[in-house]
């Protein structure tokens, strides 16, 4: 079932076949610019938290690998309700990460572009704007 289940995704997603998907996690450090696969980057914060307010389910990301003659690159799909996205960019396995922050980012604008008819502030800058104070 699970293959039969996979073919499908692959259709959905308009990806090769050879391409293969399963699911994982990464993690953003908020004392470094670096993300590892432990904890969510702040593009994957940022949808999860838009589908909580939407009262929609998180979203799964799906890595996927595709072989280009002796190297393999890595990207990330990711499925929210019944919607797909394919990867948009494919990354060495040493920058997978920047796969799926690229990922939710993507999924991050079509919310907002579906569910708002607008464009999303990035992350850090929202950051700054809460973390800063003004002087009177």
């Amino acid at each position: 079932m699970s293959e039969l289940l996979l073919s499908h995704r692959h259709d959905e997603l308009r990806i090769p076949p050879s391409v293969t998907l399963s699911a994982c996690t990464m993690s953003y450090d908020d004392n470094s610019d670096s993300l590892s696969l432990d904890q969510p980057g702040q593009w994957e914060v940022e949808a999860e938290e838009l589908c909580q307010v939407l009262g929609i389910g998180p979203p799964e990301y799906l890595l996927g690998s595709d072989q280009r003659g002796t190297h393999t690159a890595w990207g990330y799909a990711v499925r929210l309700e019944a919607t797909y996205l394919a990867p948009r960019y494919w990354y060495t396995w040493e920058n997978r990460h920047n796969a799926k922050e690229a990922t939710a980012e993507e999924l991050v604008r079509n919310i907002y572009k579906n569910y708002y008819n607008s464009q999303p502030e990035p992350p850090r800058k929202r950051a700054k704007k809460k973390g800063s104070h003004s002087r009177k």
